[in-house]
């Protein structure tokens, strides 16, 4: 039966705990990653430039934090400009 508008919330888990599942996944996980044999191959990995670059670069950016990624379009200003002109030549044009 559904619950009323306004009533409590009852039964479940309680407000950010985490599911069975993902807890079991991230402890699989944890235990690989702390594995010596693990970190010795990924070094290994690593110096000789054998991981795809999206790994290098998570390494890279959790040891140095990610790279701004600022993009400066050169240029807009002056498009900004010629359109400004263009639209202020088409109305001219309009009122005569």
């Amino acid at each position: 039966m559904p619950r009323r508008k306004g009533a409590p919330k009852t039964g479940g888990r309680q407000r950010g705990t985490p599911n069975k599942v993902t807890r079991a996944v991230r402890d699989v996980c944890l235990a690989l990653v702390e594995d010596e044999g693990y970190i010795r191959a990924f070094t290994t990995a690593f110096r000789t430039r054998k991981l795809p670059p999206a790994i290098e670069l998570t390494v890279w950016a959790y040891a140095y934090g990610k790279p701004p990624t600022n993009v400066h379009l050169g240029g807009l200003d002056e498009l900004a400009a010629a359109l400004r002109e263009d639209l202020a030549a088409h109305e001219g044009h309009r009122d005569t």
